[in-house]
């Protein structure tokens, strides 16, 4: 088995290994009404600083994108259980809390809570979380 070199969530090193794990995945078949959506996401450190990212065509993306209909920010560790974790309540709870802020068209965060992920896109999501710091 092939060792895997731990990356920290969202840094430099992460993306690198985030893109080639998508290229390296082939079709992943995502539903359409995933693919639809853009969404930028800003990811809040403890210290303060702020880290831009999307999702955009049904994949996450290390920059804002210019043609998002919807924003929210939220705090790294929700980011980290929603995304890594798969703990799609942690983002309810942190919004409930005050700690998730949404703006704009909303109805995206719907579609990307009630549409089911292909197998292909759970090997994906677990292929990250394993290198995943």
């Amino acid at each position: 088995m092939k060792d895997i070199a731990l990356s920290q969530f969202l840094s430099t090193s992460w993306w690198s290994q985030v893109e080639q794990t998508i290229a390296d995945a082939g079709s992943l078949k995502i539903p359409t009404a995933i693919r639809a959506i853009c969404l930028n996401i800003t990811v809040v450190t403890p210290e303060g600083q702020t880290l831009p990212l999307a999702m955009k065509n049904g994949l996450f993306v290390a920059r804002h994108q210019s043609d998002a209909t919807a924003h929210i920010t939220l705090p790294l560790d929700v980011a980290r259980s929603i995304f890594i974790e798969n703990d799609t309540a942690a983002g309810f709870k942190a919004f409930f809390k005050g700690q998730l802020k949404a703006s704009g068209d909303l109805r995206c965060l719907f579609a990307l809570h009630t549409a089911q992920p292909t197998p292909t896109q759970r090997h994906l999501q677990q292929t990250i979380a394993a290198f995943t710091d």
